[in-house]
């Protein structure tokens, strides 16, 4: 029987080492294909126990089994093939000339590449992490395992030369990685007689080892949270007994780090009230600290406390002083805000909703129709038609006076959107053809011949008028494009001119797209017409100058001069007559003007 089973192997391994896998794979499709019922029941009975539990699943998939994924020395030959995978990363570490050691050009320092390393080895930990729960109850890893794993990666790191600066360098690892992390720790928790307090003691032990790499943030959160509520409480039990003392202190001490995060999710579920103290106390550092209080005081329609703290919240939102407050009535928020993100644009939409709803409560009608036309800009600051028709019911109310005011301030702020450079001052766009183009949308004695004569006689004004027309390229070359979007002769005629002045790379698209389908609804032959004229007298006015071009060259003043002989012949021939003068040494400039093909 034993020579048998020799046999069999023997065969066995012979057909894996002779066959792909998918070849195997068809073989013993083939072999249980000719099986009937009982010759399969009788296959059971002569493999072991782990083995037929497997095919029983395979076979059966209804029949109960213990629910195993894989044999145990199938489990530990995927994670020893796994690991052999995550030393081939880590040998890389240290080397100078190895794989993640980035330099762009010959001339600039090499540099660690954290974000690859941590991308290649989160690949590796999206195979790992399915794997810990069966191999940590095989014991065949030690405890500090994969402790000992992710501190030698930052040995690793290390030990590139300190001329790199790789030391100070950033490396986040992923989160499945994290979550590898976690996961074996809590089970090395598990194995202690105290599983709780053994884990918030080893976690930030390792925090406190690494100095280079950074445990993912959501993962490390999302895993505690994740817990059993039983565990989650003893958690919160035990922060909660230590949180005065200085390492649980200085954890909690700032609203944005991870301890207190957790501390907060905690607190929320098994202490509501702890939980809206520490509220009250962080919203001033974090403006979404603001939401649970809110939703508690609407609960329990305490309207006039729920508006006072929205008002803090945007305070806090905005970065205002404490005896600040942000008045719907007198800013956007579009406006009023430092930096725009699109994963807290929900929230804040939310805020503006809930204050709009207090303020119909409180009875203050002008506040709620303004939150309304501040939600919806918030919402799509670009969506031109929608946020127009807004306005127009502001502006025919008894709020108009407010309703003007900031109907000017979006019209800023689209102009703002719809040129390259942002060294326009505020005054220079309160008053621009952007602002005109949406007037005729609100105002129905501005219609297109009105926008029409804006145009011309504010081109009329800058004509020949050196400084103010480079103020005010950025505006006029913003409109010529549109022009020469629409006004398709424009480009066949004035190929140069075109390439000048876009900017379709550098401008909001959907800002340019609502520019352009409100052009279309003016006089757009008259003002092509009009910026051609003007182009044609004050092209030569801005071109860049040669003596101020980087590095030596010169191919924007090539660029410039092809659209100036397209427009006026005279003015290009001044031009290279001066440069024969002023820049004759300037051979790289020549060559630029030749290869351009341009006669000079």
């Amino acid at each position: 029987m034993e020579k048998k089973a020799k046999m069999n192997n023997l065969i066995g391994n012979k057909i894996i080492e002779s066959m792909t896998q998918r070849q195997v794979a068809s073989l013993l499709s083939s072999l249980f294909g000719l099986l009937d019922d009982r010759k399969r029941k009788h296959l059971l009975t002569v493999v072991d126990e782990e083995i037929a539990d497997i095919l029983c699943q395979i076979l059966d998939p209804n029949k109960k089994s213990s629910g195993l994924p894989s044999t145990d020395s199938k489990c530990m030959e995927d994670w020893r093939e796994l690991w052999d995978k995550w030393y081939d990363l880590t040998s890389e570490l240290g080397d100078e000339d190895g794989k993640y050691v980035f330099q762009e050009h010959h001339w600039e320092t090499p540099e660690f590449n954290g974000y690859e390393f941590s991308n290649d080895l989160e690949r590796i930990s999206e195979e790992l992490l399915p794997l810990i729960d069966r191999i940590y109850s095989l014991n065949i890893a030690d405890d500090d395992f994969f402790k000992d794993e992710i501190e030698e990666i930052e040995s690793g790191i290390y030990g590139y030369p300190e001329w790199m600066g790789a030391r100070h360098s950033e490396c986040i690892l992923g989160p499945c990685t994290t979550s590898c992390l976690l996961k074996w720790e809590w089970h090395v928790a598990c194995s202690r007689k105290r599983p709780v307090i053994t884990f918030l003691e080893r976690i930030p032990a390792i925090e406190n080892d690494l100095r280079i790499i950074e445990l993912d943030n959501t993962a490390f959160t999302d895993f505690f949270t994740s817990l059993s509520e039983d565990v989650r409480k003893k958690l919160y039990e035990h922060i909660e007994a230590n949180k005065t003392k200085p390492d649980w202190a200085e954890r909690l001490e700032s609203s944005y780090s991870n301890w207190r995060k957790i501390y907060d999710s905690l607190s929320s579920a098994f202490n509501i009230e702890e939980y809206l103290e520490d509220c009250m106390k962080y919203l001033s550092e974090n403006w979404q600290y603001g939401f649970p209080l809110v939703e508690n005081l609407l609960q329990r329609k305490e309207y006039i406390q729920a508006e006072e703290i929205i008002e803090k919240t945007f305070s806090s939102f905005l970065r205002l002083e404490q005896s600040k407050k942000w008045i719907p009535e007198e800013t956007l928020l579009i406006v009023a805000s430092r930096y725009y993100a699109q994963d807290q644009q929900e929230k804040i939409i939310k805020l503006l909703q809930n204050w709009a709803h207090l303020a119909e409560k409180l009875g203050n009608r002008e506040r709620a129709a303004v939150l309304s036309v501040q939600r919806l800009i918030y919402k799509d600051q670009f969506q031109w038609n929608t946020v127009i028709e807004e306005f127009k019911k502001l502006l025919h109310s008894s709020f108009s006076r407010n309703g003007k005011l900031l109907l000017e301030q979006w019209q800023s702020f689209i102009a703002r959107r719809s040129i390259i450079s942002q060294s326009n001052s505020d005054d220079e766009l309160r008053d621009t053809w952007v602002h005109w183009l949406i007037e005729t949308g609100v105002d129905k004695k501005k219609d297109r011949y009105w926008f029409s004569g804006k145009v011309k006689n504010w081109l009329t004004s800058l004509s020949g008028h050196s400084p103010q027309f480079k103020t005010q390229k950025n505006l006029i070359s913003t409109l010529t494009e549109d022009i020469a979007f629409i006004n398709k002769n424009i480009k066949k005629q004035y190929p140069g001119l075109c390439e000048v002045v876009t900017s379709e790379d550098y401008l909001n698209a959907r800002c340019s797209s609502f520019r352009r389908k409100w052009l279309k609804n003016i006089e757009v032959d008259t003002i092509s017409t009009i910026l051609i004229e003007f182009w044609k007298g004050n092209i030569a006015i801005i071109i860049p100058d040669p003596s101020q071009a980087y590095g030596y060259h010169y191919s924007e003043q090539a660029k410039w001069l092809l659209a100036i002989k397209e427009l006026n012949v005279k003015a290009y021939s001044e031009i290279i007559q001066k440069w024969r003068i002023d820049h004759k040494r300037r051979r790289n400039l020549w060559k630029a003007v030749k290869e351009a093909g341009l006669p000079y």
